[in-house]
């Protein structure tokens, strides 16, 4: 068990680079025409954003070891889960995904998108990876599609 101080430093680190990142994606167009473009754009985003050293240090590495898994989890929900829900209700409302159970989906999402940063992390080719993760998610996400 981490030592209390480490651990309530690191999860402010961590809530606030959550903050940061969730800040930095553009979903201004998803009242647009093409709302699912924008959830598969700002996907690539977090994988761009994950090849970050600081970002994967505080955010994928370290605050999951020293948070536990369930407090790093609720951490990732709490400032990823409303972006991407947010991104399929406008993708279902505008017709480009068919209806189906957003709190599931966005949560399965979250999952690809989480370990698909935490696969760069491991990555001998960080480059390589990026873009073979970036057509899976966009697969994944067309996959979606009406």
């Amino acid at each position: 068990m981490p030592a209390p101080a480490i651990s309530t430093s690191l999860e402010s680190a961590k809530a606030a680079s959550s903050r940061r990142a969730s800040a930095r994606f553009d979903l201004s167009g998803l009242d647009g025409d093409d709302p699912l473009g924008v959830l598969i754009a700002a996907s690539g985003q977090f994988l761009d954003l994950s090849l970050d050293s600081e970002v994967q240090r505080i955010a994928l590495l370290d605050g999951a070891a020293v948070l536990g898994w369930e407090a790093w989890h609720e951490a990732e929900r709490r400032y990823g889960l409303g972006l991407i829900e947010a991104g399929l209700e406008a993708a279902i409302a505008a017709g480009q995904v068919r209806p189906l159970p957003v709190a599931e989906a966005a949560l399965m999402l979250l999952g690809a998108l989480m370990e698909a940063a935490l696969q760069l992390t491991r990555a001998a080719d960080r480059a390589a990876a990026r873009e073979r993760a970036g057509a899976a998610l966009g697969a994944l996400l067309e996959g979606l599609r009406a």
